[in-house]
């Protein structure tokens, strides 16, 4: 994602600092790159709702205001959003927060600094045949990943409604398009979804079997964490990025 500059008072300051450097350059005086942009790698699982503070901060140049350069990359997966932040790949990144649970217990770089999404947003769909939740008993439900927050959030569902663990099968898939894809080309016969996608199974006829914020309203769905190396180093840049977000979520 990249930040474009816009707002006469950012370029005002520009010309500023241009016209100061080219007097300088004239008297024979070296000076270094005036107001260079810090470059922030950003990562998630998918550009998905759960994005929407990064890109209305981005499009009102809330970034650009604190001069930062935020590229956003989606990996497609919560764990490999964990594995790459960790690595120092990403210098900043929202994932469900097991995986960053699971890398700090582990000694990975890593620190949880912001709630990204706080009520779980997911939905459980599933074939128009199917009516409820028992009568998934039997079948294939596609999540995240063995390990992905949204095993949780679908075993909770599911055993509040008398469905147990182990009578359905899982099949994974990193992101809510591919399990939404996997849902429309009968691969599979539930699924777990986010918006907007969810809107749309909902508008296409499959069944809604339930919301997962139902029985867990209280629990992150996704939370942002930093490189502990990065951060050390870069402490400015990381608060003006949470300040960024903050007033794009209001």
């Amino acid at each position: 994602m990249g930040v474009t500059a816009s707002g006469s008072p950012f370029r005002f300051r520009r010309f500023l600092a241009c016209a100061a450097a080219a007097m300088l350059a004239v008297s024979g005086v070296a000076v270094p790159h005036a107001f260079a942009a810090t470059k922030i790698v950003a990562g998630t699982v998918f550009l998905s709702s759960t994005v929407w503070a990064e890109l209305v901060a981005d499009a009102k140049g809330y970034f650009k205001e604190r001069n930062l350069d935020v590229e956003l990359i989606a990996t497609r997966s919560s764990a490999k959003v964990a594995q790459q932040l960790a690595a120092g790949s990403l210098n900043v990144a929202s994932s469900g927060i097991p995986d960053y649970l699971r890398a700090i217990d582990q000694g990975a770089p890593v620190k949880i600094f912001m709630t990204q999404v706080g009520t779980p947003p997911y939905t459980i769909f599933a074939r128009s045949t199917i009516k409820s939740i028992g009568e998934l008993k039997g079948k294939t439900v596609m999540i995240g990943g063995p390990k992905d927050v949204t095993r949780y959030y679908v075993e909770t569902l599911f055993t509040k409604h008398g469905l147990k663990t182990g009578s359905y099968d899982y099949l994974y898939a990193g992101s809510t398009a591919n399990r939404f894809s996997a849902l429309a080309a009968g691969g599979v016969d539930a699924a777990i979804l986010l918006p907007p996608l969810s809107f749309r199974a909902k508008a296409l006829g499959y069944s809604n079997l339930g919301n997962i914020q139902t029985v867990l309203a209280d629990f992150p769905f996704t939370v942002h964490g930093y490189n502990t190396d990065w951060a050390s180093k870069n402490r400015q840049a990381l608060v003006d990025y949470t300040a960024a977000l903050l007033k794009a979520t209001k």
